[in-house]
């Protein structure tokens, strides 16, 4: 294996030369003959990632090479292999995006030069390609981040908005604000057919999880966690209902509201739709979860709601891209860090996460500060993509008949060296609010979280 080691970087070596005389052909058959001394080798004794870089750096430089030629389907076959083992590569994604805007698929050119732009922000000849093909399709979005950007809307009280692509979008979620994605094609296999009329000759007649409430509110709730021991009123039903049935009383029942809460990974969505489901653009969520370092994807669901219901005031432990489908949907979003102005339930309560505020008629001599807690507001047209970061308060209204889909991910624990201190990120203040709760309530009970918290700061921290 030594000698084929050697054998390889020989023939990439002299590639290499051949390549800068611009004999591209012979450059490609001496990279070819260092990939075939590496095929009938015993690999494993190999250093892993010493053979992943020599692989990776034989198959950009065929791309490179192909991509001379002008032979654009063989340079992108060669960047897909980088990109199976490297997904955010620049220069796979920079040597395919240049390809595909030579055989004029500028929409995926745009994908791969923009991402390609993210991990090598100071390449300048990213940059020019990426601004040619802009040019050439005339789709105008910023490839330069501002920091400032979210202070500035939410001055206005509005949540951003911008194409998908743009590095402003890019800035905001890094920086955990939430931000809309237009002109997304995250979920386009089903945003032009996805309404209750397809959905009830597509979905099966499994049972299918709806909630079912007397007024329009459909407030989470969690019976199981009550270890506070709280009187507590169950706010809403549920029921497992076909999805004809479930839309026959979504539309005919005048009385009461529905919300169907369906897991997209669940049997009984039909053929059809889990077809349409995984023609989702999933390389693009791949992605993200890695240039976000977000954790793995904890659910997908399917939201369908009649026009007027609404989710109260909450806040989730999670990443969060929300996909609407059909009809349209206000957001009303409060930052992390006006916690203290929210007056979440207990931890130990069944509402948990959630906000006491009625926040379309709020009672101010009970939540004197939630006066002080600025929102921001968006309404989501179909198409649009949310990123609601975790621990953003959310309440939500269908101004519409609603079909959604999310991507919920979790939260990633497994930094070796521990979070860095002291906290800067709202969620991980967040986090860790909710982790000394949960130990004084799990330490002492959860009826002395409360008192237990009130005595320890009571003439010790206000310091005359």
């Amino acid at each position: 294996w030594e000698i084929a080691w050697l054998r390889a970087k020989d023939h990439k070596e002299k590639g290499n030369q051949h390549f800068n005389r611009k004999n591209f052909e012979e450059a490609i058959h001496d990279y070819h003959l260092a990939l075939d001394c590496l095929k009938g080798t015993d690999t494993q004794r190999l250093p892993s990632d010493d053979l992943k870089s020599l692989l990776i750096s034989l198959h950009l430089n065929l791309a490179a090479s192909y991509l001379s030629m002008q032979k654009f389907d063989e340079a992108i076959g060669e960047c897909d292999l980088v990109l199976t083992a490297d997904p955010m590569n620049p220069k796979a994604l920079f040597r395919r995006g240049k390809c595909l805007a030579q055989i004029g698929d500028h929409q995926e050119a745009l994908r791969d030069l923009v991402f390609a732009l993210q991990m090598s922000p100071k390449d300048a000849s990213i940059a020019q390609e990426l601004q040619a093909v802009q040019n050439r399709v005339e789709v105008t979005f910023s490839c330069m981040e501002d920091e400032q950007l979210f202070e500035r809307f939410e001055s206005d009280g509005i949540v951003p908005s911008f194409h998908y692509l743009d590095a402003r979008a890019f800035s905001l979620m890094k920086r955990e604000f939430p931000v809309v994605l237009k002109h997304h094609i995250l979920a386009q296999p089903a945003n032009a057919k996805w309404n209750l009329e397809y959905l009830s000759q597509n979905i099966s007649d499994a049972g299918n999880q709806v909630y079912i409430s007397n007024g329009n509110k459909f407030k989470y709730f969690d019976e199981a966690n009550n270890a506070g021991k709280y009187d507590f009123e169950i706010p809403v039903t549920s029921t497992r209902v076909s999805f004809r049935e479930f839309a026959e009383k979504l539309r005919n029942d005048p009385e009461r509201k529905y919300y169907l809460q369906q897991s997209l990974t669940q049997e009984g969505c039909g053929p059809n739709v889990i077809s349409d489901f995984k023609a989702f653009d999933w390389e693009w969520i791949k992605r993200m979860q890695h240039l976000l370092d977000m954790g793995s994807i904890k659910n997908n669901t399917l939201w369908v709601g009649a026009k007027g219901v609404v989710t109260p005031a909450h806040m989730d432990e999670a990443f969060n891209f929300f996909c609407q489908i059909s009809g349209r949907k206000k957001f009303i979003l409060w930052n992390p860090k006006y916690f203290d102005c929210m007056y979440l339930y207990p931890i130990h309560h069944p509402h948990d996460r959630q906000s006491q505020v009625d926040i379309e008629n709020p009672d101010l001599e009970r939540f004197p500060k939630f006066a002080n807690a600025k929102s921001v507001e968006i309404v989501l047209e179909p198409g649009d993509v949310l990123y609601l970061p975790p621990y953003w308060f959310h309440h939500v209204v269908s101004i519409d008949e609603s079909v959604s889909v999310n991507f919920w991910f979790i939260m990633k624990n497994d930094k070796k060296s521990g979070v860095e201190l002291p906290l800067k990120k709202q969620s991980e203040i967040m986090a860790f609010r909710r982790n000394i709760e949960k130990f004084i309530g799990d330490a002492m009970g959860p009826s002395q979280v409360g008192k237990f918290l009130k005595e320890m700061q009571e003439g010790r921290f206000d310091l005359k």
